[in-house]
């Protein structure tokens, strides 16, 4: 079952009470989690209120931790076989019990060492639902086990907030090949009619071809309409307008839409405005991520559209109708229960040319006109539907207004990122990014970015109309040697392990009070370098001998569970155990052969 299936159900219940046990375990920050550990690490959490009644956070209380991870030991939640460029992203979505008006600060922690820039926005000031963006990249993350967490407070004098929904994901790439930048300015700058460089310039240099991700967060010192764009290699990208909120910041994502050569390359973040206006703060990023693997072009789409595609359709997934009847909070089912969604973009990403698994990686925006005197609620999602045998099926009952799905193992799995919230009359935007979902190479699949003016049952939709969209992704590779984790799974022990190297072989065992539902995968790095998978065994053989080894050479082996889950959260069949210790060993050469002497 698809994990989107689980989070859905839950949030159609918010009203249920949520089960004791669900928060008591190694942490207070039990989520459904959905990790993954290896060349290209990533992480992703998905949280429903009812898991976060007792995390509110109150004025006067300081810095209070939002989210961290708990589903790994240690509550890590980056695991990185080589130094990693990590791409850190959240969407927080507060509700009605929040205070409205209060001023929210978020912070980005490494380690227990802050990050990056401090987020600021004004709560509530449009209605509810709220959301706020926060993103980061951290060029240089140290190879090893991290933990990544947020952090928020309350500056005003009195008030709450309160979390309905929160997207927290972070993708790792090698930053030996692709580097990232980011760089904060608190000077001010004043903009008027040309384009004005604002934050500081980036420089950044992959050593192999690479694909472009631009973000930043701004803060303007009073509610203005400005335009940004991106400028890269004096190139300047495709403008988009903005609305900076009043007393607060906005989070900007896009995408540079072709490949960048090996070498060094500049990115600048420029604004106009039809008046002057003060630019305050700026945080400016820039992360690179593979084009090609193996020698082969990963598949990348980048697609545009103004308004809408029509309203007769709804995005399907008959796994979340299934456990959920007429769908969650965001109407997502067959039939919709509280409206029909907008098609605003339909395109394919290719499967990928390697076997392997994939993450997705991307961005998108939207230009959203309120055309009503009253604030509206809009959500959107993006849909990808794994275009597997029983696709065209789907596919019928998606181009059929209010169809319904009887068998859902006759349709595709598919998978949704979700994001509502609140626009106030006038003209408005929406950035969002694209979660990392966990794919498989055999297909392609089919994506589909859907919107709609309303909010759960009984609310009444404003007028509303739809502009530019955009959305950019990728295909990422795991890696070799990745697997995955979750928090309702658990993760085996570690077990310990001994190497014993001589002439042409290195001879490994290794000890466990456990039993695997699955396999032990044993992992060799040669010197310096980073770990590959070299054999699965059964659970009872817990014993190898590798004879592929070269005399004078020094190799490091460690071993971990590779198990079987049935956890309907994950989006994967198998995850990793936690790592045996790192044994290293220098191979002997063999000993040459005397002669026995003649008479």
């Amino acid at each position: 079952m698809n994990r989107y299936a689980f989070l859905l159900a839950l949030i159609s219940a918010l009203v249920a009470p949520f089960p004791v046990q669900a928060t008591i375990g190694c942490c207070n920050f039990c989520s459904d989690q959905y990790q993954q550990e290896g060349p290209y690490p990533y992480f992703e959490v998905i949280r429903t209120q009812r898991q976060l009644l007792d995390q509110d956070v109150t004025a006067g209380a300081g810095w209070k931790r939002i989210f961290e991870s708990c589903a790994q030991v240690n509550r890590v939640n980056v695991t990185a076989s080589q130094d990693a460029t990590v791409v850190a992203r959240a969407f927080l979505q507060l509700n009605n019990q929040t205070t409205p008006g209060v001023d929210v600060e978020y912070r980005w922690v490494l380690d227990d060492v802050p990050a990056g820039t401090v987020f600021h926005f004004r709560v509530g000031l449009a209605g509810f639902p709220h959301g706020d963006d926060i993103n980061i990249v951290m060029p240089s993350v140290a190879a090893g086990a991290h933990r990544l967490a947020v952090d928020a407070r309350v500056l005003s004098e009195s008030g709450t907030i309160k979390f309905r929904l929160m997207f927290v994901t972070a993708q790792g790439f090698p930053s030996q090949h692709f580097p990232g930048a980011s760089l904060v300015s608190d000077h001010a700058v004043t903009i008027g009619t040309d384009w004005t460089t604002v934050g500081a310039g980036l420089t950044v240099g992959p050593a192999e071809a690479a694909r472009l991700y631009l973000q930043s967060y701004v803060a303007a010192d009073a509610h203005s309409t400005i335009d940004f764009r991106y400028v890269v290699d004096d190139f300047p990208m495709a403008p988009f307008t903005v609305v900076v909120p009043e007393g607060g910041g906005i989070a900007l994502w896009d995408h540079y839409a072709d490949i960048l050569d090996p070498g060094l390359h500049t990115v600048n973040l420029e604004a106009r405005g039809d008046s002057a206006a003060t630019i305050s703060m700026a945080q400016v990023e820039a992360a690179t991520a593979p084009a090609t693997y193996t020698n082969y072009l990963l598949p990348w789409s980048d697609v545009e559209a103004v308004g809408s595609l029509g309203d007769a359709h709804q995005p399907l997934n008959c796994l979340i109708l299934s456990a959920a009847g007429a769908g969650g909070t965001g109407g997502l089912g067959g039939t919709p229960a509280c409206g029909k969604y907008q098609l605003l973009l339909d395109s394919q990403l290719d499967a990928a040319p390697v076997s392997d698994d994939y993450t997705i990686f991307g961005d998108g925006y939207v230009e959203i006109e309120n055309r009503s005197a009253a604030s509206g609620i809009v959500t959107l999602t993006v849909e990808a539907i794994y275009e597997d045998s029983s696709a065209a099926f789907c596919n019928i009952l998606i181009d059929t207004p209010n169809s319904i799905c009887a068998n859902p193992l006759q349709c595709s799995t598919t998978d949704f990122t979700i994001a509502e919230f609140t626009v106030p009359p006038g003209r408005t935007q929406k950035f969002f990014y694209v979660d990392p979902v966990h794919w498989g190479s055999s297909k392609p699949n089919h994506i589909r970015l859907w919107a709609r003016s309303q909010d759960g049952c009984g609310a009444v939709p404003v007028d509303l109309a739809f502009g530019q969209s955009r959305l950019g992704m990728q295909l990422v590779p795991a890696g070799v040697g990745s697997c995955f984790s979750a928090r309702a799974q658990g993760r085996a022990a570690a077990p310990a392990l001994s190497v014993a190297a001589s002439a042409g072989k290195a001879v490994l065992q290794w000890q466990s009070p456990e039993s695997i539902n699955g396999n032990w995968e044993v992992l060799r790095a040669t010197d310096q370098g980073s770990f590959n998978v070299i054999a699965r065994n059964p659970d009872a053989l817990r014993t190898l001998t590798d004879t592929t080894v070269h005399a004078g050479v020094a190799y490091r082996y460690e071993v971990r569970a590779f198990a079987v889950s049935t956890d309907p959260v994950v989006g994967s069949n198998y995850l990793c155990g936690a790592l045996s210790n790192e044994i290293r060993v220098t191979v002997p050469p063999i000993a040459s052969r005397k002669r026995a002497s003649g008479h």
